[in-house]
C-alpha cells in the first residue's frame, strides 16, 4: 500500500510540472501509471499467493518477466508452517446439521484443485458460479480492444480481473477480503447444495419431517435450485415406499400421487401405483365396497389412462354389473329394484344398465333418505312422555299414523284439512252432531287399509272410553257417542260444540279388540301407512302397508330406506355421491351452496320451526315468578347472531357467526331465515300477534331479579336443569343461553340424557303448532294430548283460561282469547320464547309430485314419484 501511495505522489509532482499538456492526455497517463503500479505490485490473496488469470499469452509473459523471482530454499530444508495456516481437506469436511443450515449463517465451500477447502461467505452469481463467470470472461475476451492505447490498457486490466472471484473468508480478523483465481477452483459447494445433501442424508435416515422443512425453506428462497426438485421427488418416493411397507396404503397413495404431479415419468412410479391400486380394488370388491373400488380405479385412470390395470379392473366390474342386471330381470319387483340399484353402484357405465334401471325402478320405487338419527316408531301410546319428541320420533309418527283428518295447509287465515277416510263431513243440529260419509273407494296411491264404518266408529269410541290405550280426555269431554247410521255413514254427537272438529280428530286410526282370555288386557291394532320391515345397524326399512296394485298406471314410493350418518357433513357427502336421494333438513352452513347447485332441489317447509323454552310443571324452583322473569330478561335474542369479524368466509367480507345455534353460518344467510318471536306460534299462523312485542334483553333487570330470587330461596337459587336433545345446534344454542344466565347469577346446567328429562326444570323444544286453538295446551304441558290432570302444576287462572279457549263459540272470539292468553303468559313468564327458523329439505332432481310447501319431511309421500337416475361419477 506504501508503494501505491509513493507512486501516486510522484505522479502528482509530474502533473504539476507539465500543466501545459492537455487534460485528456494527463488523465490517460495517470491511469496508465497507476495500473502499472497495480500490476507489478504483489497481490495478497490467501496467504500472499500471487494469482493471475484471464490474461493473453503476451500479457502473461510480460508479467512474468517483471515479477521478482521467488527465493530458492536450500536443498534439504522444509517449509515451516503452523497448524492454523493449513486449509482443511475436502474429504475432512462434514455437511452441517439441519439446524445449522436453517438457523446459522450461510456459507459456501471453495474446493481447490489441491483438495483444500476455503470457507467463505456466499458468493455471487449463484448457482453455477464458476461456469457463469468463465462464460462472461470468454465472451468479453472475444470482443476487440479499443483503438485508444489508454482505453485498451484499462479494458485489458478489466478483463484480467474477470478471472478472479472476490470472496470474504470467515474467521480472518485481519483482512477477510480476498480474491482468488478462477482456474485454481475445482468447484464451489454452495450453502443450498449443502441443504440438498443434508436432505438426502435425512431421507436415508427416514427423518422425513426435517428433510421436508429443509427443502421447503430452500424452495422459498431458491425455487429452482439444481437437484432440489429431484430430492423432493426422492423424498416422496421413499415416504410412499415406507408407507406401503407399513401397510398404510392411503398415505402411500397420497405421496405417490403427489410425486406423479411433479414427475409422471418417475422411474417405477407407474408400476407401483398399478400394483397397489389393483390390490386395493380387489380387496374392496371382496368387501362388496364397489364405490370405493370405482374410486381407486378412477384415481389410477386419471394418472395413467392407458394403464393395463385400469382396463383389467374396469372389465371385471362391468362383468359383475351385467351379471347383476341379468339377475334383476329375473327377480320379483322389490328384489329387482334393489339389484338394479346395486348394479349401478358396481359399474354405472355398464352398456345395458340405463334401459334396465328405467324399467325396474319404475316398477318398485325405493326412496333412500340420509339422516343423523333413524326414525323411531316405539312411542308410548298413552300420555307418559319423559321428553319432547325428537325429529326422528316425529318422522316415525308420521309414517306409522294415518289420522282421520290431516292438515294440508297452514296459512295466516286458518288451517286447512282433508280426510282420506271420508268424502264428506257436515255439522247437523247447529253443530251438536256431525255426519261423516265414508269413502267407498281407494286411489292406487293410497296406502290406507280398507275399513268399515264400524271400524272407524270403534276408533272414535276407543278414544273416549276411559281405560283404553288411546283414551283422550279432551276428546271425551266433547263427544257423547259415535254410531253407525248406515252403510258407510257415521254420526258423532257432541256434548260441547267444537269450533274446529277436524282439529279434534287429528288422531291415528286404530281399533281395539278383546283377547280370548277375559283376564288379558285389550290390545290395539293400528292401521298405518308404512310398516317397519327391518332395522339393522344404521338402516331402517319401511314399506307401504298396502302395495300399489301391479296394474296401476302411475307408480309411487313403495319403500323408504333411512340410513344413519354420524354427522350432517357425512350425510351431505352421501347425497352428493348419489347414495341418498333426500335429506330431511338442511344445515344452515350449506344452504346457499345447495340453492345454487343445479343437481339438487330445495323444498321449504310451510311452517318455520319455533324454538321455545318451557318450564316443567313439576319444577319447584320455577314456581317462583321472579326467577322466571329473571330468565326471560336474560335472553339476548337480537344479538344472538354475533359475527366473528376475524373469520371471513367470503370474498365480499361476509362473516361467520361466532357462537350459538348458527355457529359457523354466514351472517347474511342466518339473518334471512331467523326471526325472534313472542310466543310458541309461528308467524304465519292465525294465532300469532304482531302487536305483542318481543321481550327485550335487559341484563341489569335480570341480575336484579336474580338477586331478589336469591332472597326468596334463602340466599341461593337452587341449580336449574335444562333438558335439550343431544342435537349439535340445539346444544350450541342452549350452551350460549346458559352461559349468559350464569354471568347474570342464575345457575343453570344442561341435561341431554332422556332418562334425566323427568327431573329437569326447563325444556328446550322445537315446535310447529299447526292448529293453535288445540295445540297450545299440550305444548305447555309437554304432552302429546291435552289431559286435565296435566294442568295440576299451573295456577288456577291459567287452567281456567285454557278451558275457556276450548269452549269458545265463534272464531273471532277464539283468536282474541288466544292472543290475550299469549300476552298473559308472556307477562307472567310462563314460557321463554326464543326465535323461529325457516327450514328446508334437499333432494335430488329425480323426485317429483311433491307439494310446493311441506308440512313435514314425509308430507303426502304416497303421491311422490321417483325417476330413474344413478350417479356415474366416481365417489370422492
Amino acid at each position: 500500500m506504501s508503494g501505491i501511495l509513493r507512486t501516486t505522489g510522484c505522479v502528482a509532482k509530474w502533473y504539476s510540472r507539465f500543466q501545459s499538456v492537455s487534460r485528456l492526455t494527463i488523465c490517460l497517463l495517470l491511469v496508465s501509471a497507476w495500473l502499472a503500479v497495480m500490476v507489478h505490485s504483489p497481490a495478497c490473496v490467501l496467504g500472499q499467493s500471487p494469482l493471475s488469470g484471464g490474461l493473453t499469452d503476451e500479457d502473461k509473459a510480460a508479467d512474468e518477466a517483471e515479477m521478482p523471482e521467488e527465493p530458492v530454499e536450500p536443498e534439504g530444508t522444509e517449509t515451516q508452517t503452523t497448524e492454523s495456516d493449513k486449509l482443511p481437506r475436502f474429504e475432512e469436511m462434514v455437511i452441517p446439521s439441519a439446524e445449522t443450515l436453517l438457523r446459522g449463517k450461510p456459507v459456501d465451500w471453495l474446493v481447490l484443485y489441491t483438495g483444500e477447502v476455503i470457507i467463505v461467505q456466499p458468493v455471487d452469481p449463484r448457482p453455477d458460479t464458476l461456469v457463469t463467470l468463465l462464460e462472461i470472461q470468454q465472451a468479453e475476451m472475444r470482443q476487440p480492444l479499443p483503438n485508444d492505447i489508454g482505453l485498451a490498457a484499462i479494458e485489458r486490466q478489466r478483463r484480467r480481473d474477470l478471472g478472479y472471484l472476490p470472496v470474504t473468508v470467515l474467521n480472518d480478523d485481519v483482512d477477510p477480503e480476498y480474491r482468488i483465481e478462477l482456474k485454481r477452483i475445482d468447484r464451489i459447494v454452495h450453502h443450498e447444495d449443502m441443504m440438498v445433501m443434508r436432505a438426502n442424508m435425512l431421507i436415508d435416515e427416514q427423518q422425513f419431517a426435517v428433510a421436508y422443512e429443509l427443502l421447503h425453506v430452500l424452495n422459498q428462497s431458491r425455487p429452482k435450485w439444481p437437484r432440489s426438485e429431484q430430492t423432493r421427488q426422492r423424498l416422496l418416493w421413499v415416504e410412499g415406499e415406507l408407507a406401503l411397507t407399513n401397510g398404510n396404503r392411503s398415505q402411500a397413495f397420497a405421496k405417490l400421487e403427489e410425486l406423479w404431479v411433479r414427475n409422471p415419468d418417475y422411474e417405477g412410479l407407474k408400476r407401483v401405483l398399478g400394483e397397489q391400486i389393483e390390490a386395493e380394488v380387489r380387496s374392496r370388491i371382496e368387501q362388496q365396497d364397489f364405490r370405493q373400488a370405482r374410486y381407486f380405479i378412477g384415481r389410477l385412470q386419471k394418472r395413467y389412462p392407458d394403464h393395463g390395470v385400469v382396463q383389467q379392473l374396469s372389465g371385471l366390474l362391468e362383468q359383475q354389473a351385467e351379471q347383476t342386471i341379468a339377475q334383476a330381470r329375473e327377480a320379483p319387483p322389490p328384489e329387482a329394484s334393489e339389484l338394479v340399484d346395486r348394479a349401478a353402484v358396481i359399474w354405472p357405465k355398464a352398456p345395458s344398465l340405463k334401459v334396465a334401471h328405467r324399467e325396474l325402478i319404475d316398477k318398485f320405487q325405493i326412496l333412500r333418505v340420509g339422516v343423523t338419527s333413524l326414525a323411531d316408531t316405539k312411542r308410548p301410546i298413552g300420555n307418559t312422555l319423559p321428553a319432547p319428541p325428537t325429529a326422528a320420533q316425529q318422522r316415525g309418527i308420521e309414517l306409522t299414523q294415518l289420522p282421520l283428518f290431516e292438515v294440508t295447509r297452514v296459512e295466516p287465515g286458518g288451517t286447512y284439512y282433508r280426510s282420506r277416510w271420508f268424502t264428506d263431513w257436515e255439522p247437523l243440529d247447529l253443530g251438536r252432531e256431525m255426519r261423516l260419509v265414508q269413502k267407498s273407494y281407494r286411489s292406487n296411491w293410497e296406502s290406507r287399509p280398507q275399513m268399515t264404518a264400524s271400524d272407524l266408529s270403534s276408533t272414535i269410541l276407543a278414544k273416549v272410553t276411559p281405560g283404553s290405550p288411546i283414551y283422550d280426555s279432551r276428546l271425551a269431554g266433547y263427544i257423547s257417542r259415535s254410531q253407525v247410521a248406515g252403510p258407510g255413514e257415521l254420526r258423532v254427537s257432541f256434548d260441547v260444540v267444537p269450533l274446529r272438529p277436524e282439529g279434534l280428530f287429528r288422531t291415528g286410526v286404530a281399533t281395539q279388540t278383546e283377547e280370548p282370555d277375559a283376564e288379558a288386557p285389550a290390545t290395539l291394532t293400528r292401521h298405518i301407512r308404512f310398516v317397519e320391515r327391518s332395522r339393522k345397524g344404521s338402516q331402517v326399512v319401511f314399506e307401504r302397508s298396502r302395495p300399489i296394485p301391479p296394474n296401476a298406471r302411475k307408480r309411487g314410493i313403495e319403500r323408504i330406506v333411512e340410513t344413519r350418518y354420524p354427522s350432517w357433513d357425512a350425510a351431505l357427502r352421501g347425497l352428493i355421491r348419489g347414495e341418498e336421494t333426500l335429506l330431511p333438513v338442511v344445515d344452515p352452513r350449506d344452504l346457499d351452496k345447495l340453492k345454487n347447485d343445479k343437481r339438487f332441489m330445495l323444498f321449504p317447509y310451510a311452517q318455520p320451526a319455533v324454538h321455545i323454552m318451557l318450564f316443567s310443571p313439576r319444577s319447584v324452583p320455577c314456581q317462583n315468578g321472579t326467577l322466571r322473569r329473571a330468565l326471560l330478561a336474560g335472553i339476548d335474542r337480537e344479538n344472538s347472531l354475533r359475527a366473528d369479524e376475524n373469520v371471513s368466509i367470503r370474498t365480499d367480507q361476509r362473516y361467520a357467526i361466532k357462537e350459538g345455534y348458527f355457529q359457523g353460518v354466514d351472517l347474511a344467510t342466518a339473518k334471512s331465515i331467523w326471526r325472534p318471536v313472542n310466543g310458541p306460534f309461528s308467524s304465519n299462523t292465525y294465532a300469532y300477534s304482531r302487536n305483542l312485542p318481543v321481550s327485550s334483553y335487559q341484563p341489569e333487570l335480570s341480575a336484579a331479579l336474580a338477586l331478589t330470587a336469591k332472597k326468596d330461596f334463602g340466599g341461593e337459587i337452587p341449580p336449574l336443569r335444562l333438558f335439550v336433545h343431544n342435537e349439535p345446534r340445539l346444544v350450541m344454542a342452549a350452551d350460549e343461553l346458559i352461559a349468559r344466565w350464569q354471568r347474570l347469577g342464575i345457575p343453570v346446567s344442561r341435561l341431554s340424557n332422556v332418562e334425566d328429562a323427568s327431573n329437569c326444570d326447563l325444556i328446550y323444544r322445537v315446535v310447529r303448532l299447526q292448529e293453535p286453538l288445540y295445540d297450545l295446551w299440550p305444548c305447555l304441558t309437554n304432552t302429546p294430548t291435552a289431559e286435565v290432570e296435566d294442568l295440576a302444576g299451573f295456577p288456577g287462572w291459567l287452567r281456567n283460561r285454557l278451558l275457556d279457549v276450548e269452549l269458545v263459540g265463534d272464531w273471532d272470539s277464539a283468536v282474541r282469547q288466544l292472543v290475550r292468553l299469549q300476552a298473559d303468559l308472556l307477562a307472567d313468564a310462563r314460557y321463554l320464547p326464543l326465535w323461529e327458523i325457516d327450514e328446508f329439505m334437499v333432494a335430488r332432481k329425480r323426485l317429483s309430485d311433491l307439494p310446493p310447501k311441506l308440512l313435514s319431511p314425509y308430507h303426502e309421500i304416497e303421491r311422490w314419484t321417483l325417476q330413474s337416475w344413478y350417479s356415474t361419477e366416481a365417489p370422492p
